[in-house]
């Protein structure tokens, strides 16, 4: 179970420490398949732009969404639970 913020589907919080981490691992793990940001949208049905600002930390409007997380995930060869903090799993 996540104990980080989870809120209408949207994982965020205060500090945001798990989705940079989330955010961070998702590039990674993206480019070491081999991925660019096309070839995962296409796997994802994610559009190139929503990836974009997925795998970008910026103040404002941080946030993925968990239905996202999955998707991406999936693609990779992941399950969801690969991007969180393994501090914020029961």
């Amino acid at each position: 179970m996540i104990k980080g913020p989870v809120k209408n589907g949207k994982f965020s919080g205060p500090d945001r420490a798990g989705t940079r981490l989330a955010k961070k691992l998702i590039k990674n793990l993206r480019k070491a398949n081999g991925f660019s940001v096309n070839k995962l949208s296409k796997a994802t049905g994610i559009t190139r732009k929503k990836l974009e600002d997925i795998e970008t930390f910026r103040e404002w409007g941080c946030f993925i969404y968990v239905d996202d997380i999955a998707r991406i995930a999936k693609a990779l060869g992941v399950g969801p639970g690969y991007f969180f903090d393994r501090n914020m799993l029961d």
